[in-house]
């Protein structure tokens, strides 16, 4: 396939009287905005039912999730890979035409230091601008997006020319193995034609493209010796050992991505969004240097002392460009390089960087949409993500998938999060637009 730099893209702002379908996205439109508080109501119910993670215990949240479903003649299914994950499966639309599907994890991160935020993480607040609570940014309102969707196409008993899919799931904030990797790799992705995941983003990035990762938990051991006499211990000390790796791993943080000449327009982009967002120096190298980050680290337990173990938790996030396997021998020679004995390196988890070119069909139709509803003054453009999401699982098996998804990016993961109300109905429209220009509609 062609590849087409962004730039060279036609895309159409608000005020073209060309605009694909517009009669027809105009009537959902109105529809968005007549039910808006529904779905504003709808984000604010999930984010009042906790199903942090972990622990993961989900029940109360797939139980109002399924009792919405069946209140509104959704067809669905619960199934499971794993006992305490279940995975929502719907749809809507009709069979024999393509099939689009939207992915969203119910799943959130704990609210960490209640006393830090500015209000109940679980409030569920509605604001006139924002809609406030844990999972308002990810991504408890773009699971609403979806669902408020379902409800409408099937309520209005809207003619979709094709299967518009839900698949809900509830690990993603721990990697996404027992659901999303589970429904890729197993056939339930066979057959979709697309896949949205309405992941935060905020308004003015699609993102087509996310990191690759190494989960590594480095094992160091060493002399046992009396507390009072570490100092003169030599260098048989396991704690000793593992400063060392970890001083040197910035060796990992120079790996640099080489990419395609049609990925170039979509790297620059992605770097301009990091920075006007995180709003850190030098920030822009996250999209095509590798990163790090300890998660944890231990030392000494009822049985070793801190000379004798110490074993540390690195993250590693791997840009498109950059081969995993470029990552891992970098860390093993970093390893041998300092010829320390007695250190093992075992690695967790190894995931590959994914992109859709921006030429699918599926990215130029949000692109579209998106920069007609938001106007000529807020430019949306594709980017990659310096994180990653359980979109990878999707385009492993093949199919195109792009995440664009309202956010309070300061929020995300972080304390007093929200959404902006004007993200979320937009998001939601911009998926409209796309089931139409997409599967077609008869309205």
């Amino acid at each position: 396939m062609k590849q087409i730099p962004f730039s060279k893209l036609k895309i159409r702002q608000k005020g073209c009287s060309n605009v694909k379908n517009l009669e027809k996205k105009e009537k959902l439109w109105k529809l968005l905005e007549e039910t808006k508080q529904e779905l504003l109501t709808l984000c604010s119910e999930l984010i009042r039912r906790p199903s942090v993670n972990p622990p993961i215990d989900p029940k109360e949240i797939t139980d109002f999730i399924t009792g919405y479903f069946d209140q509104n003649g959704i067809d669905y299914e619960v199934i499971y890979n794993h006992p305490q994950l279940p995975i929502i499966l719907a749809n809507v639309g009709k069979k024999g035409g393509r099939v689009l599907c939207i992915n969203g994890h119910t799943d959130t991160v704990p609210p960490g230091d209640l006393s830090k935020w500015d209000f109940d993480p679980y409030c569920g607040t509605i604001t006139e601008t924002q809609v406030c609570g844990r999972g308002a940014s990810d991504m408890l309102c773009g699971v609403a997006i979806g669902m408020h969707i379902a409800k409408l196409i099937k309520q209005h008993n809207i003619d979709v020319l094709g299967q518009i899919r839900l698949h809900l799931v509830s690990d993603e904030e721990s990697g996404g193995d027992y659901c999303s990797k589970f429904l890729a790799e197993n056939g339930y992705a066979d057959d979709i034609d697309a896949l949205m995941l309405p992941e935060p983003t905020t308004y003015n990035n699609v993102e087509t493209g996310s990191k690759g990762s190494i989960r590594l938990v480095v094992h160091c051991c060493g002399k046992q010796v009396h507390g009072s006499i570490c100092s003169f211990a030599g260098e048989d000390n396991a704690m000793k050992k593992m400063v060392k790796i970890l001083s040197s791993m910035e060796d990992v943080r120079a790996l640099q991505a080489r990419f395609e000449e049609h990925q170039l327009e979509v790297v620059e982009n992605s770097k301009q969004v990091a920075r006007d967002i995180l709003k850190v120096e030098g920030v822009g190298e996250v999209i095509d240097h590798v990163t790090y980050n300890v998660s944890y680290l231990k030392t000494g337990d009822e049985t070793h002392s801190p000379a004798e173990y110490c074993e540390a938790g690195i993250g590693f996030g791997i840009p498109n460009g950059i081969e995993t396997e470029r990552v891992r021998e970098t860390i093993e020679n970093i390893v041998k390089r300092l010829n320390l004995p007695d250190v093992e390196l075992e690695y967790k988890k190894i995931r590959y960087a994914t992109y859709t070119p921006v030429s699918e069909e599926i990215v130029q139709t949000a692109l579209e949409n998106a920069n007609y509803l938001w106007g000529p003054d807020k430019k949306v453009v594709p980017v990659y993500q310096w994180a990653t999401s359980d979109g990878k699982y999707y385009r492993l098996a093949g199919v195109p998938s792009i995440q664009y998804g309202p956010a309070n990016i300061d929020g995300v993961h972080g304390y007093s999060e929200c959404a902006d109300i004007e993200e979320i109905v937009n998001c939601a429209k911009t998926y409209l637009g796309v089931i139409v220009d997409f599967l077609g509609v008869n309205i």
